[in-house]
């Protein structure tokens, strides 16, 4: 599954509403991070390591990047949710 696929997931759930939705949204786009690094990396000439899962490649190589990114999700998320909860 492409990184954009589970990007437009989370947009889906963030549209829904509800706390339970906007949690899952993150987590879909932190797969949208990961497999959009993975697709990133191989594009760039970085070789996945035979056997090596995809999560633990990237988070090798782009740990610093993918949570300053999740970081400013996280964010993003409480904001919105904050402006939609009264009070």
């Amino acid at each position: 599954m492409r990184g954009r696929e589970f990007l437009k997931s989370a947009q889906d759930l963030l549209a829904v509403g509800g706390e339970p939705n906007w949690r899952s949204a993150l987590g879909r786009a932190c797969y949208a991070l990961v497999h959009e690094g993975a697709e990133t990396l191989l594009r760039w000439g970085f070789p996945k390591p035979p056997g090596e899962q995809i999560h633990r490649w990237c988070e090798g190589d782009l740990s610093g990047e993918v949570e300053r990114l999740v970081g400013e999700a996280s964010l993003a998320c409480r904001i919105r949710w904050r402006s939609r909860t009264p009070g």
